[in-house]
């Protein structure tokens, strides 16, 4: 909770940028530590996102980490807090968090997608092999990997991915007749 915020890292960024703020004490039963990786991750992304530090937003997921190990979205964030400035150490954060989880599809195209900027692309085009088998129906997949063959002398297979990429169904808007149209 904001509280929880408040109180533990107020003076790591700086103060709070709207000012002093009151905040009610927690809810009866709040469990501090069970809180504490998500509390130092939801932080994090606000510093990542809101305010554009992305070097203390990554010092507060590993800050989230070092409480629990086991805590994927904070590798992820931080992943994607370094994939412009770092993309190695993005890539190892991002390793990390599909090692966590690997069902999850945004961990895996993160990964997909730090392939290719740490110009990996072997191992890009069996992620994004994977990832057409995760989730079928996501056209950047297929292209992605139709690129990938073609980049690693696999014409035939680009060929077929291009193919099966344009022929997936797609949402389609059903056009009433404007006499028949309820609205009128």
């Amino acid at each position: 909770g904001l509280w929880w915020i408040q109180r533990n890292l107020s003076a790591a960024s700086g103060g709070d940028k709207g000012g002093a703020i009151t905040l009610p004490d927690p809810p009866e039963g709040y469990n501090d530590a069970a809180n504490e990786p998500m509390c130092y991750s939801t932080e994090g992304i606000k510093h990542a996102k809101l305010y554009n530090n992305k070097p203390l937003a990554v010092e507060i997921f590993d800050r989230a980490v070092a409480i629990d190990p086991m805590y994927s979205p904070a590798y992820y964030e931080a992943a994607n807090a370094l994939s412009l400035s770092d993309p190695l150490r993005a890539l190892q954060y991002c390793e990390r968090a599909n090692l966590l989880d690997s069902t999850n599809v945004w961990y895996r195209a993160q990964l997909g997608r730090l392939l290719l900027i740490t110009e990996n692309y072997e191992r890009a085009q069996k992620i994004y092999e994977q990832l057409i088998e995760l989730s079928p129906r996501s056209p950047e997949n297929y292209s992605m990997l139709a690129a990938l063959y073609s980049y690693n002398r696999q014409p035939y297979s680009a060929i077929a991915v291009s193919y099966t990429h344009l022929t997936l169904p797609t949402k389609r808007l059903w056009l009433i007749p404007v006499d028949s149209c309820p609205l009128q």
